[in-house]
């Protein structure tokens, strides 16, 4: 028992790095990281159906490190829902009915949600992680959604500024083998690299010098910075 204690102890800073406590939010993501955490171990059998079908021997011990990661990833208010189960497979099952969403009005909410979401200002990055969250929520709820429409959504999101990818795309949208989800915010991020890199900078061997123009009183009028001219040395 000791020894499992301890391979649990060692295992569980790798393997769940990365994923923070369960707080009641976002319960599909995190029940994705939970799995992949379990599967690296080898041991996410146990919170599935073929659990009923391992020994005796092979489970107790499964079982234990799968509960302890699971706990451990809980917070405090999520925590004292589930501390009366015995197994890692309960405790799943019980946060699945609590948190975990479905049927048609919640399909509708989300779909409502998605098409609403636009791109304002911030990172792309950042934008297409709460594109993507919204996404998932909806396929954990039952929906069924074509890549070409998650593709048409996403860049009906994207403002103006983005015209020149939609416009490109437009091109490429007949052969449908070419274009998918990831293909798309690739391209959108490599405009959102462009537009941010500083324009109008003159060449590195031409040096700026501001032309002064004397009024009819022989005072000085400095022209403004985009009236500079650039005058090669």
């Amino acid at each position: 028992m000791d020894i499992d204690r301890k391979m649990a102890s060692e295992n569980r800073p790798s393997v769940t790095a990365g994923i923070k406590q369960f707080d009641g939010k976002g319960f599909a993501t995190w029940k994705i990281r939970i799995r992949a955490a379990l599967d690296e171990l080898g041991i996410a059998k146990v919170i599935g159906s073929e659990s009923s079908a391992m020994s005796e021997k092979a489970f107790i011990p499964a079982n234990r490190k799968a509960k302890n990661i699971i706990i451990q990833c809980l917070h405090d208010r999520v925590l004292h829902g589930v501390q009366d189960k015995e197994t890692a497979k309960e405790i799943m099952d019980t946060l699945e009915k609590t948190y975990s969403r479905s049927g048609l009005s919640e399909q509708i909410a989300l779909k409502e949600k998605l098409s609403n979401l636009k791109f304002r200002n911030g990172s792309l990055s950042t934008y297409f992680e709460e594109f993507d969250c919204v996404v998932t929520n909806l396929i954990n709820a039952g929906a069924e959604i074509q890549e070409k429409e998650l593709v048409t959504i996403l860049l009906s999101g994207m403002p103006r500024l983005y015209n020149s990818v939609t416009a490109s795309l437009d091109i490429l949208f007949s052969d449908e083998d070419k274009i998918d989800i990831h293909f798309v915010k690739n391209k959108l991020l490599l405009e959102e690299s462009r537009q941010r890199k500083p324009q109008g900078h003159p060449p590195d061997n031409v040096a700026p010098i501001a032309i002064s123009i004397h009024g009819s009183h022989s005072r000085t009028r400095k022209w403004d910075r985009e009236k500079t001219t650039f005058i090669s040395r």
